[in-house]
């Protein structure tokens, strides 16, 4: 009778923390990733710094390929901070998109950090879209507040050396995106 009891209380208590986001039961570790991801250290969480003026950062892609600021060191970075439920996180990713493909072969990496407590809906939009896209789960709210997001979209520039050049929330004026990617792209 006590077992019984035991398990259904840990089973609830197991629920309880899901629920309130504090585990991602889909966040891929080390041990989950495929042999071609590469971390620096088995079971490394994902993690977002900011350092001064640089950001360090840390986490598996969808494709489990782990991505940070070392693997990124020497290319221009565009982290696309989003969510299902943003509406205008939406109308902006056919358009990234694009950039991304278009300015790839000059250096440029496009990463879209879904914040969403679930992938399903985002993945859901990009199959009805036939959008294929480099993104990674980050569904720990406390990543997005340690670096002072102030809401979606918000789009994290990040030069060549690892500096942190733009943090832009809104992303109204894609002139204003572009030209500062161009700028970014032509240094070296």
């Amino acid at each position: 009778m006590k077992t019984g009891l035991l398990w259904r209380g840990l089973a609830a208590g197991f629920l309880l923390v899901i629920a309130l986001g504090m585990v991602d039961v889909r966040t891929k570790t080390t041990e989950q990733a495929p042999a071609a991801a590469t971390s620096p250290v088995a079971g490394t969480q994902p993690f977002l710094r900011l350092k001064a003026d640089c950001l360090d950062y840390g986490f598996y892609q969808a494709n489990g390929e782990w991505q940070s600021s070392e693997t990124d060191l020497g290319r221009v970075v565009a982290l696309f901070f989003s969510a299902s439920w943003c509406k205008p996180c939406g109308e902006m990713l056919p358009w990234l998109n694009t950039l991304r493909q278009q300015y790839e072969n000059s250096g440029l990496v496009l990463t879209f950090l879904v914040l969403d407590a679930e992938t399903q809906a985002f993945e859901l939009y990009l199959q009805k879209r036939k959008i294929s896209l480099t993104y990674a789960h980050l569904p720990n709210a406390v990543l997005g507040k340690s670096l002072g997001l102030q809401g979606l979209p918000t789009l994290f520039i990040i030069s060549r050396q690892g500096r942190l050049v733009k943090k832009l929330e809104g992303l109204r004026n894609r002139e204003k995106v572009e030209s500062e990617l161009l700028s970014l792209l032509r240094q070296e």
